[in-house]
């Protein structure tokens, strides 16, 4: 199909006198219907007029006027005039939205159009979805432009014209593990613009655990311009500078780190399946896995590249396709969770004993999905008998992707070995269980008020399978680090990085990924090192 065939569908108003503004997407536009793959939706469009533009902008609800840059500017904004109006989320009202856009040109002639948004709250995109391209009523109805003009045809979408990062998100931002398939062919390149800085060569593929764009590594651009973090890209992608010289597929990590170069594996007018998972590793990170193979042709048993990537990059996100700079084609997309989201993601639990015997618990989330709140549960066996301790109950923060911290203290505590585990209650009324941490009382207040030593102690159970827990003490104030790492030294989990004040605590550690084999856990705090060993055994 020649690349200048298209049919632009998009609302314009041209008045007697003023520039033209065109909204490509329509004026009546909805998101969250679905989920959000992101935290921004983007209104994109373009502005016109014979006597120049002098100045562009937009109100959301009759608030403050936003200033909108215009095109070109090397990066999103590709033609002259094109504009993207990214707007939070969060300043979205559930329901009906008016967004304002208003032109002036150099002759103070004024246009305005109204675009109005329907903004869904609260939804998370279905983890098992299909995109049938030649079904859809338009691309917004399954799918959410983030950047350029797209031409829905008889069964695919492709970019109207080649330019930098031109993208469509599917999914939601909380998802964790999922794999997609969707068939890509590609014609040309953009031989003018894809190459040398900003752009370092285009290419097509496919971008996971995305969030949003950010600030990271550019800051104070409208639209939004930075692409960190992200959490792995699978591309077909030509040299940083020259065009004639062959492009790779690479598999890249957050930072644009590589995480596996195949060769010049495919051709030009072919069409190609390009399959990519993210799987998380228990105290590691995603582990990703592409491979992309000939449509009509069976699928390989083994993955083209693959490359792990640790905790601290993304976690959860949703996924791009992604075109920069090529001219190319997707055909219709499956996606395929492969293991249910989290109710609540926790990132510690741990126990402290206070100087008069009660024991203060701590917690913290890294997201949340309809998280009503917590009760404290304690027992005197690990696995039975646990009761709600009254007067318990902590309210959650319902669907979030920020990390949040928790504590409790629990006054009334008889000495001894006790055990405390979290009862998690979902908005539905759904419950769910933390594992027990186990923590030790004394038997008197005045042998509490001894000063803590520096200990580390042998986990428990050991051998275990899959979960163990650690017990430390510290005696002064100061950062903590709790890590593992298997038999050649390398590092697979970190359990504590906080600033901690004295006293005994316990934490949790989950090898539900991770091999059987001996592992080695290290304590460090205030000079201290202390190591041991334990054994995970299927």
């Amino acid at each position: 199909m020649p690349a200048s065939i298209f049919l632009i569908c998009a609302a314009s108003v041209a008045l007697a006198a003023g520039p033209t503004i065109t909204v490509w997407y329509g004026l009546n536009q909805s998101f969250g219907q679905l989920g959000n793959p992101q935290t921004a939706i983007n209104i994109l469009g373009n502005v016109s007029d014979p006597n120049g533009i002098q100045s562009l902008s937009y109100t959301l609800n009759g608030g403050s006027s936003v200033t909108l840059s215009r095109g070109p500017d090397t990066r999103r904004l590709l033609q002259p005039g094109d504009f993207n109006i990214d707007i939070n989320t969060d300043d979205l009202i559930n329901g009906s939205n008016t967004v304002l856009i208003t032109a002036t040109n150099t002759l103070n002639e004024t246009t305005t159009q109204t675009v109005t948004v329907q903004y869904t709250a609260g939804n998370i995109w279905p983890g098992s979805y299909t995109v049938d391209w030649s079904s859809a009523s338009s691309i917004q109805s399954v799918a959410q432009v983030v950047d350029g003009h797209w031409t829905l045809t008889d069964s695919t979408v492709r970019p109207t014209y080649l330019g930098y990062d031109r993208l469509i998100a599917l999914g939601d931002r909380l998802w964790t593990d999922y794999e997609v398939t969707v068939p890509i062919i590609f014609y040309n390149i953009d031989t003018v613009g894809g190459f040398g800085n900003p752009s370092n060569g285009p290419g097509v593929g496919l971008l996971f655990r995305w969030t949003g764009h950010t600030d990271t590594p550019l800051a104070g651009w409208q639209p939004k311009s930075g692409y960190l973090p992200l959490g792995a890209i699978a591309w077909y992608h030509w040299d940083w500078i020259d065009p004639n010289v062959p492009p790779r597929f690479e598999l890249l990590g957050n930072g644009l780190s590589s995480l596996g170069d195949a060769g010049s594996i495919l051709s030009s007018n072919v069409w190609y399946y390009f399959k990519m998972r993210v799987e998380t590793v228990s105290g590691v990170g995603g582990l990703y896995k592409v491979k992309v193979w000939p449509v009509g042709q069976s699928e390989p048993a083994n993955w083209t590249l693959q490359g792990q990537q640790s905790l601290s990059d993304p976690q959860h996100g949703s996924v791009l396709l992604l075109s920069h700079h090529v001219d190319a084609e997707f055909g219709n997309v499956t996606i395929t969770p492969l293991a249910p989201p989290l109710p609540v993601q926790l990132a510690s639990f741990t126990a402290h004993v206070q100087p008069d015997n009660s024991v203060r618990l701590d917690w913290t989330t890294l997201s949340e999905i309809n998280n009503y709140g917590f009760e404290v549960q304690k027992s005197r066996e690990r696995t039975n008998n646990f009761i709600t301790i009254p007067n318990s109950f902590i309210p959650g923060h319902g669907t979030t992707l920020e990390p949040h911290f928790y504590t409790f203290l629990d006054g009334i505590t008889s000495p001894g070995i006790w055990y405390y585990r979290l009862k998690q209650i979902d908005l539905d009324g759904t419950l769910h269980y933390s594992d027990p941490i186990e923590v030790a009382v004394l038997t008197s207040v005045s042998e509490s008020r001894t000063p803590f030593t520096f200990s580390l102690q042998q986990n428990y159970p050991n051998p275990f399978n899959p979960s163990t827990t650690i017990g430390f003490s510290i005696r002064d104030v100061g950062f903590v680090s709790l890590r593992v790492y298997d038999i050649l030294g390398r590092e697979v989990a970190r359990l504590v990085e906080s600033y901690m004040q004295p006293g005994s605590y316990s934490v949790r550690f989950d090898a539900e990924n991770l091999p059987s084999g001996a592992y080695v856990y290290r304590l460090n705090a205030g000079g201290d090192s202390r190591s041991r060993r334990m054994m995970l055994v299927r």
